[in-house]
């Protein structure tokens, strides 16, 4: 987690230069290198708590919706829900 510090520099550093703002409410982290868990997520948001409290309310996912596309780990099982639930209404 300790690279999230850098990425809020980041982030720091663009709004600082654009005027653009992250919004944390809006916002999510997708994990990689863990399972998304109650006790992994209550684990990371204490430590985001500790280091970056701006992003204490990041929504931490597992996979999200991105450009139309699903990213992250488990992107696989939701990149097609929404065609076959469509093409299943067609019939």
């Amino acid at each position: 987690l300790k690279e999230l510090c850098l990425v809020f520099a980041i982030f720091q550093d663009f709004e600082a230069a654009s005027n653009l703002k992250l919004k944390p409410k809006k916002s999510i982290l997708i994990a990689t290198v863990f399972e998304v868990s109650g006790w992994n997520v209550d684990m990371v948001r204490a430590w985001l708590r500790r280091h970056i409290p701006m992003w204490t309310n990041l929504l931490i996912r597992d996979s999200a919706k991105y450009l139309g596309c699903f990213i992250g780990p488990t992107a696989g099982c939701h990149q097609w829900t929404a065609a076959v639930r469509s093409m299943m209404r067609g019939l």
